[in-house]
């Protein structure tokens, strides 16, 4: 048995160490691929990029409200709710496919390829959260009830 298994106190903190890191994977995630998807909608909906402050000022606002509701999942990951383990999974699930998607759009199906939208769509979600989706599947922050 684990040291961390045993002592409850080293169990809240890894705890807290895995949804605070899993918090910022997500966030920094979404914020690239939040920066992508809302320029491609502006040139979709209005014919012009959406570079620049105004693109990055958008995409920064978006994330903190993700950065929250993430936060906020993460606290209640620790507090040892079953179902903020899934949303964390599923968020993290949904970036890798989101990610692949504009992977493939804008890099494979693009006649002139960018190399910056394989590292940010890509390569980045698959290093920053794959790492972290087995701790998160495996590690329950309470220990499960005796008898159970």
């Amino acid at each position: 048995m684990a040291r961390y298994e045993r002592d409850p106190r080293r169990r809240r903190r890894l705890a807290i160490l895995l949804a605070a890191l899993e918090v910022l994977a997500v966030s920094g995630n979404f914020f690239t691929l939040c920066m992508a998807y809302l320029n491609w909608l502006n040139v979709r909906l209005i014919h012009s990029t959406f570079l620049g402050a105004q693109g990055i000022g958008t995409s920064a606002v978006v994330a903190a409200v993700f950065l929250v509701a993430c936060a906020v999942v993460g606290f209640r990951y620790v507090k040892g709710n079953p179902r903020a383990r899934m949303i964390l999974v599923a968020a993290n699930a949904l970036l890798v496919l989101l990610g692949l998607l504009w992977f493939v759009k804008c890099y494979a199906l693009s006649p002139e390829p960018n190399p910056n939208v394989a590292l940010l769509g890509l390569v980045l979600p698959m290093v920053t959260l794959f790492p972290l989706l087995w701790p998160l599947i495996s590690f329950r922050p309470v220990p499960p009830a005796a008898g159970r």
